[in-house]
């Protein structure tokens, strides 16, 4: 829900896909296969009070919002409950940072 996940989520949202590249082919420099984004769904322990302008449109309802604490077990079971039982393929981004001056100013 941070800058850095918002412009991955604004990414998918507006190809609908992610490519996928396959370590065992002899160029890896092309996909091996198109997998299509069914849903996104968006972590954090706060969001901020406006989203990009197309995460905010979300005609489609492609993306939520979920707020919470990755270093909690039961927020964990929240979010994996949230994809959908067609799914046949999950990519899970991990965007842990803390980019501000309060990073710097309360280290540990």
């Amino acid at each position: 829900g941070g800058f850095l996940g918002q412009c991955v989520a604004t990414s998918l949202l507006t190809t609908k896909s992610i490519q996928r590249y396959s370590s065992t082919t002899e160029s890896s420099t092309s996909p091996t296969e198109t997998i299509p984004v069914e849903k996104i769904i968006l972590g954090d322990i706060a969001f901020p009070p406006k989203l990009h302008p197309l995460l905010e449109q979300n005609s489609d309802a492609i993306v939520v919002q979920k707020p919470g604490d990755v270093s909690d077990p039961a927020y964990v079971t929240e979010l994996y409950a949230e994809i959908p039982p067609t799914a046949q393929q999950v990519s899970v981004f991990h965007l842990g940072a803390v980019m501000s001056g309060d990073g710097e100013r309360d280290f540990d």
